[in-house]
């Protein structure tokens, strides 16, 4: 469903908006902020202001390190009341670029036609693997010029079917790594050219790790900075993000790292010529306090990679339980709600 096309001019009638958007627009006229909720990733939900001169520093990096022109014909296909979506939206009316908006969906190629001359498109993981799984969507894919990819990271099986993609087309390809406190994103990977979980700072922007290895970001032309719960590496301009301080099971004293293991089961599956879409999670155990558990799709393969996996893998890193489901429960973003997966599948098994 569209719900608007052309170009948001900020100054003009908003009566053809619909209201949420209407909002959002009134908001950036009259004030040039940003009010929002983050995601909670990293703690409890809250509501941060991003002042004019962050929101506006921003848009002009983003254009920059994306290699945007001031013609660029914008396809707005996730959610604006997230961070991704909302800065899109804001960079649109900044540079006035042609602007479709259409209602957030698994697979928003479906309904636009084959020959359209959209040159920028963002998406979620979940949106870029539906549209993987259709054909025609992904010939749609390869006309547009750049495609953004946020909100979560690559899986391994997603990232061969990118690299495989990639083979058969031009199109620039970046994952972008941030949060909400980052006015979206605040370093990019160059899928075609740089190995995964890697991140290229953009100009103007300095990282230092705390005392335990999280991440600090700091705005110097804007006087902006954030403090993270991710844990990561630093090379000069480049950073790796290696996982969230919070992403331990604890298990009998035992710490587990769920990015580590996640890593390493990525890697024997592959060897073993296994494609499982799968996430790692904690359960509560009265006698471990904690334990992890792999939540996978359900499909032929899954009883040879439960084998492979338990007979692979430290005895420690071995997951207590396996789930196997039909579908991943997800939030508003796209994002896994794993912790809603698990109790879905934990109260189905009582």
């Amino acid at each position: 469903m569209i719900l608007f096309a052309g170009k948001l001019n900020p100054k003009g009638s908003l009566i053809e908006l619909p209201n949420d958007l209407k909002e959002i627009v009134s908001s950036w006229r009259e004030t040039k902020s940003i009010s929002i909720q983050t995601s909670g990733s990293t703690g409890e939900p809250k509501t941060i202001v991003l002042p004019k001169n962050v929101v506006q520093w921003s848009a002009h990096q983003s254009k920059k390190a994306l290699k945007l022109t001031d013609d660029e014909k914008i396809l707005l296909c996730i959610p604006f009341s997230k961070i991704g979506g909302r800065m899109l939206l804001v960079r649109s009316m900044i540079f006035k670029w042609d602007l479709q908006i259409q209602e957030a969906s698994a697979n928003p190629l479906l309904d636009i036609p084959s020959n359209h001359s959209f040159t920028f498109v963002s998406l979620v993981p979940y949106q870029l693997t539906t549209i993987f799984a259709d054909k025609e969507s992904t010939e749609k894919l390869k006309r547009f010029k750049t495609i953004l990819i946020g909100g979560a990271g690559l899986s391994r099986v997603l990232e061969n079917e990118l690299q495989s993609f990639l083979k058969s087309c031009k199109t620039n390809v970046f994952h972008s790594y941030g949060m909400t406190e980052t006015a979206s994103h605040v370093a990019l990977r160059n899928v075609r050219t740089m190995k995964p979980n890697t991140f290229r700072l953009l100009d103007g922007v300095k990282v230092k790790l705390s005392k335990s290895g999280c991440m600090r970001f700091d705005f110097v032309e804007v006087d902006w900075v954030v403090k993270t719960k991710d844990v990561g590496r630093i090379d000069d301009r480049m950073i790796e993000f290696l996982s969230r301080k919070d992403e331990v099971v604890n298990s009998g004293g035992v710490k587990l790292h769920i990015h580590d293991i996640r890593l390493a089961i990525d890697k024997i599956l592959e060897e073993n010529g296994l494609l499982i879409r799968f996430f790692l999670w904690k359960q509560s155990d009265d006698a471990l306090g904690e334990k992890l558990v792999l939540v996978g799709l359900s499909g032929n393969q899954n009883s040879e990679a439960e084998e492979v996996v338990r007979q692979s893998l430290p005895k420690y890193d071995v997951p207590k339980k396996f789930y196997w489901t039909d579908y991943f429960d997800r939030k508003e973003s796209g994002k896994i709600d794993r912790q809603k997966t698990l109790d879905r599948l934990i109260e189905v098994g009582r």
